[in-house]
């Protein structure tokens, strides 16, 4: 039997606690003893550049620490540790107190297709207010929004920017994707279904960041959103200039003007090095749950996209390598699993592009260079856990 929301609202409140407060003071965290992380990649075969960020020493204001769960945050069904695991039952990982932030990004100029957008207001009707979309060609620019800064839990979308942590310090050292990483009780009660590795099983970071993008692995997502640190994320979204998007709540508030930004900077190549960048979107390009953005597109068009759905939502975001050219569209909705919408959706889109809107256009009627406008509403908490 599936548990309740409730249940999944407990166990999420919990961990949340954890990573928040921690059992420690702030600044005595330290990092998993090297024994612990396996060996880091060497930087001469990687053909990736040097991330400009170093690691620097936490100041009083950092953020906090994710410590060791105390006795009354355990979960129900802990299990004593077996002879000779590393990481104690009760523990969860810990990242770096604190990584630089990445540089500041420079958004592509917008170009408002008013043609565009009125077809999509046309399609959405009634429901339009349940929706984001943000849809910008990276050729020119040109696309469209509705709601662009409207919020919405973010499901499984808050998993783009775990990925993003996870590549940007292996860039930098501080984790290896041949380091093991162990499924602990903690994590284990974050699955949804069937668990993917059996509790104490040890699986290189590789294999994790791989299930939790191109499935949507909960467990592979936590194990990951702890070894990073949420507060470094946080860092990343100031920088790069997403302002409505939260990781370390379990309101878990995101924007499809964000997540469209976000995915421009990776789809550019300016996100950690170009070749980090094109390493994400191969990823972004094994997604295996195809259901929105690329279910109604023709038959070999590359998709690298990732989707988020609970009871409250359903999401889709990616970048589409169409043949007239590349865009970015993120499509967030209040409508719970409903992938159809999303597909009709991305399918206006791509036809538009490819059919009497797809040249080029410097100048136009249709075109309107523009400043994305705000169209903000106060989000709902959602009792829902991350997914």
């Amino acid at each position: 039997m599936r548990p309740s929301r409730s249940t999944y609202a407990l166990l999420f409140a919990v961990a949340t606690t954890a990573a928040l407060l921690g059992c420690g003071s702030r600044g005595a965290a330290e990092p998993p003893p090297s024994a612990q992380r396996g060996e880091q990649e060497p930087a001469v075969d990687t053909g990736r550049s040097t991330p400009q960020a170093i690691v620097q020493q936490p100041s009083s204001a950092a953020a906090p620490s994710a410590t060791a769960l105390s006795p009354a945050q355990k979960t129900p069904t802990m299990t004593a540790s077996p002879a000779g695991t590393p990481i104690p039952a009760a523990q969860r990982l810990r990242g770096p107190q604190s990584v630089a932030p990445s540089p500041s990004y420079q958004p592509l100029p917008s170009a408002r297709d008013a043609i565009l957008e009125n077809r999509i207001r046309q399609q959405l009707g009634t429901e339009i207010a349940s929706y984001g979309v943000v849809v910008k060609r990276l050729a020119d620019g040109r696309g469209a929004v509705i709601n662009p800064d409207q919020q919405f839990y973010a499901a499984s979308l808050y998993k783009l920017f775990v990925m993003y942590q996870v590549f940007k310090q292996r860039d930098l050292g501080l984790l290896s994707f041949d380091e093991r990483l162990t499924v602990t009780p903690p994590y284990q009660s974050f699955q949804i279904g069937d668990l993917r590795w059996p509790l104490w099983t040890a699986v290189p970071i590789r294999d994790i960041v791989e299930a939790m993008i191109t499935e949507s692995d909960n467990v592979a997502a936590m194990l990951l959103y702890d070894k990073t640190g949420s507060w470094n994320m946080a860092q990343d979204f100031a920088s790069i200039g997403l302002t409505h998007t939260a990781i370390d709540t379990d309101r878990l508030p995101t924007s499809a003007g964000d997540v469209a930004l976000f995915l421009e900077v990776i789809a550019r190549e300016q996100a950690i090095s170009p070749a980090t960048s094109r390493e994400m979107i191969e990823l972004l390009s094994r997604q295996k749950i195809n259901d929105g953005l690329p279910a109604l597109l023709p038959k070999g068009i590359r998709v690298a996209h990732k989707t988020g759905n609970w009871d409250n939502v359903t999401h889709d975001a990616g970048i589409v390598y169409a043949p007239s050219g590349a865009y970015v569209i993120a499509t967030l909705s209040e409508r719970a699993w409903a992938s159809k919408p999303i597909a009709d959706l991305s399918r206006l889109v791509y036809d538009y592009f490819e059919g009497s809107g797809n040249a080029l256009q410097s100048s136009s009627t249709a075109a309107v260079r523009t400043a994305t406008p705000t169209v903000a509403r106060q989000l709902s908490p959602s009792p829902s856990p991350r997914r």
